[in-house]
């Protein structure tokens, strides 16, 4: 009877709980209390994450979710025919993917939203990048996301509240303004957002009351004062109830004390639905996101916010490249540096690096102003002074001689007197003068001549500004042809053109610059048309494994991330490569796909845009994007080797093998060419040099590459370099190995029998079968499917 007692009144109270507070009975509640510190599940595994390139973005921008958010199916499937009229309507498409985590952190980084105050997400889908960003960079204040689907909007408005409930990682947040269906704003509760002595009347305060708003279309601003203070009964201050008056009159006199802070602590994230252009205010923010398809007729209103609405500086992602819109506004926008080129791509749900554009609203280049920061009183002008160093880029002009004209110069030598930040306080309580004496590096440019010189200039007979031109002397760029972003050639018009500044325009931003094509020099280029170069991760020589770009442009191919040996053989302007790809029997009997496309037929003759793998025929690529490319891991040698121990060095070329004793020297190269090497190649030259002949070769004694290394170094005297010494890769060690044990193996022993090659291929097929990666079922609808 007692046990029966215990155990109704231990239901009976957890009846109460539950009824009070329910959401302490919810999954996610209950692990995120019974775990002691976060653990970051597992990504999703999904065919892209075994490319190149999402290995190395989830290395260096790696994310993870502590509760659950939507997933992409869930994007695709909550969008109704009602939601595709209502967007027909308001002339918008409904076009989905998402941008996935590691693409996001990546994005952010380059769109400098550590530096930022306010993000806007304007076409946000589920909300998952706008969560993403309100949690990752701290230094945002506010963080806004409008959608018109109504169904992904629901999807935003339950992840707002999953995080509302479960927190982050021992943040908690607040909801303060909630609407079912059309918004939801929360704001995290921080812990220095109250004045260590207390509120008091009359302080300036942050006063959130989440029954305030009542007007969708209307953002209500919490700047408000404190009028009085009715403290608890119990004495807590963080019971008590405050009286508020905000600036724009409206009073309040319920404001809990968890919802008071201190301006500039707050920090909050809301979620809108409706149009992005119906937003209140929804392009004043210091980055943008526009991941979405505007049809035509609206990029002239597109390009009117981004210009007009924006602050100087905000940086922007779209999903078109503006620069192709007629009505594209080359003074007022300028596309980021790094984004210029192909290398710059991010992991989507549907790509494993797709070309999102990135952007810049500047300072108009067609105004008239000197390009310059201005200086408007004493004070600015110490800071100026007290903050130049050496290598920075100044404009100076000379005081009281009625001539107005600047002059371009860079720092080479400073000293400074006055000093501190701004300038020392004098006995009056004024900050006295900072004074600069210079030594400046100058350009002139008259009748298309460039002339240069050191000049010494003091802030006492000069006036002194900061140049805001973004390249400086003697600094490589790639530039546009104004001539071609003129011409309607798509195939010419935003090519890319190496050269160095010879000279920088003090009138305007613009430079001289000695192009290197043909020695062009152009002495007035819009920096809107100059960008730095860019910054490759691989250079010329390297040894490398990579996708066969027929194969991995395109979603839909079973062997889109096979990789292959290769050689770095040329860095592209575009930020891409020109790659050799290695084409010797052993490794292409390794890495060669056994299953292909429906549209690929084995028995037609090769035509180079059909191949799976590369050939001896068609063994450069010139355009191989640096996602699909990494350096050789050890696993690669592994492997190769493992192969060879079970089945051993199984080759069927031309050659004789059995008479490789006798070869001269001009078989030995034929059967170096034979067997993968370049005629004019390295080895080639080294063998030839040398007079290597086939004795010598069959006399090799070597088990591994590094055996092998050694034996040629003796073998080969002349024509290596004593410091490099021998400039073979591992891949080609092994290869010339393996050939070198297949002439040993052989040289008296007769040619392999067709049963044994058969059966050798066989197992070998059948060991790389079970070694090499699964991929989806192919289709024979073949596209660029990264670009398009």
């Amino acid at each position: 009877f007692l046990f029966a007692c215990s155990v109704c009144l231990v239901l009976l109270v957890a009846s109460v709980v539950y009824l009070v507070y329910p959401r302490w009975f919810s999954a996610s509640y209950l692990k995120r209390k019974l775990t002691l510190a976060p653990v970051a599940p597992p990504p999703s595994k999904m065919p892209y994450q075994d490319s190149p390139g999402w290995e190395r973005m989830w290395k260096d921008y790696a994310w993870h979710w502590d509760f659950h958010v939507s997933t992409v199916s869930e994007g695709h499937r909550c969008v109704h025919d009602k939601d595709k009229s209502d967007a027909k309507n308001k002339g918008a498409k409904l076009t989905f993917g998402e941008v996935l985590d590691c693409g996001v952190a990546r994005m952010l980084d380059k769109l400098g939203a550590a530096h930022k105050t306010s993000f806007h997400d304007l076409g946000m889908g589920p909300g998952k990048m706008l969560i993403q960003t309100y949690l990752q960079y701290k230094n945002l204040r506010r963080c806004m996301g409008v959608e018109l689907a109504k169904g992904r909007y629901d999807l935003g408005e339950r992840n707002i509240r999953e995080l509302l409930n479960n927190g982050w990682r021992g943040r908690k947040f607040l909801g303060i303004e909630f609407k079912k269906g059309e918004y939801f704003k929360i704001v995290e509760d921080v812990a220095d957002k109250t004045p260590a002595a207390g509120w008091k009347v009359g302080d300036q305060v942050i006063a959130y009351y989440p029954a305030l708003k009542t007007d969708k279309m209307k953002n209500k601003n919490y700047h408000a004062v404190i009028t009085d203070i009715k403290p608890h009964a119990s004495g807590d201050e963080k019971k008590s109830f405050y009286s508020v008056k905000y600036d724009d009159g409206e009073t309040c006199d319920r404001v809990s004390h968890r919802y008071l802070f201190i301006p500039g602590t707050e920090r909050t994230c809301e979620v809108w639905f409706g149009s992005l252009f119906d937003y209140p205010d929804g392009f004043d923010a210091d980055l943008c996101i526009l991941e979405t398809d505007f049809p035509e007729e609206m990029h002239p209103h597109l390009i009117e916010c981004m210009t007009q609405l924006t602050p100087i500086g905000c940086t922007f992602l779209t999903y078109h490249d503006l620069k192709k819109f007629k009505c594209y506004d080359w003074d007022n926008l300028r596309q980021i540096d790094c984004n210029v080129y192909e290398n710059d791509r991010y992991i989507t749900s549907w790509s494993q690096g797709w070309r999102f554009y990135l952007w810049e609203h500047v300072r108009n280049y067609a105004s008239t102003a000197p390009p310059c920061h201005a200086i408007s009183d004493d004070g600015s002008r110490n800071r100026l002074y007290a903050q130049l160093a050496k290598k920075d880029a100044i404009l100076f002009k000379a005081k009281g001689d009625g001539d107005d004209t600047l002059r371009y110069g860079e720092i080479a030598e400073i000293v400074r007197d006055g000093g501190g930040d701004g300038g020392d306080e004098d006995d009056d309580g004024k900050q006295s003068e900072v004074t600069l004496d210079l030594i400046v590096r100058t350009n002139t440019v008259a009748a298309k001549q460039v002339s240069y010189d050191n000049v010494s200039i003091s802030s006492s007979e000069y006036d002194i500004f900061r140049a805001t031109h973004r390249f400086r002397l003697d600094q490589r760029v790639h530039a546009y042809y104004l001539t071609n972003v003129q011409e309607a050639i798509a195939a010419q018009r935003y090519e890319l053109h190496e050269g160095t500044v010879i000279a920088v325009n003090a009138d305007s931003v613009s430079y001289a610059i000695r192009f290197d094509d043909r020695g062009i020099t152009k002495t007035d280029v819009s920096e809107r048309f100059v960008y730095e170069p860019a910054r490759m991760l691989f250079k010329v020589g390297e040894a490398v494994m990579a996708c066969w770009p027929r194969n991995a442009q395109n979603k839909n191919c079973p062997h889109r991330y096979k990789r292959f040996p290769a050689e770095i053989v040329g860095l592209n302007k575009d930020g891409t490569y020109a790659v050799k790809y290695q084409v010797a029997p052993y490794i292409q009997s390794l890495l060669r796909p056994e299953s292909y496309p429906d549209d690929y037929h084995p028995d037609e003759k090769q035509q180079k845009g059909t191949t799976y793998a590369p050939t001896p025929d068609y063994c450069v690529s010139e355009a191989v994007r640096e996602m699909w490319i990494q350096y050789p891991a050890d696993f690669v040698v592994r492997r190769i080797k493992a192969v060879e121990e079970k089945v051993g060095t199984p080759f069927y070329v031309a050659y004789d093998a059995t008479k490789a004793a006798s070869w001269d020297n001009a078989a030995v190269l034929q059967w170096a060419a034979d067997v993968g090497f370049e005629k004019d190649g390295y080895l080639a030259k080294l063998l030839a040099t040398n007079a290597v002949n086939g004795a010598q070769l069959v006399a090799i004694t070597a088990e591994n590459d590094e055996e092998l290394k050694a034996a040629l170094v003796q073998l080969l005297t002349k024509g290596v370099d004593a410091k490099a010494g021998l400039e073979l890769s591992r891949v080609e060690l092994r290869n010339l190995l393996s050939n070198i044990k297949h002439l040993k193996e052989n040289k008296s022993s007769g040619t392999t029998s067709a049963a044994q090659i058969g059966n050798d291929i066989s197992k070998m097929q059948q060991i790389w079968s079970n070694l090499r990666s699964r991929m989806p079922t192919s289709s024979s609808n073949y596209e660029d499917t990264d670009s398009k």
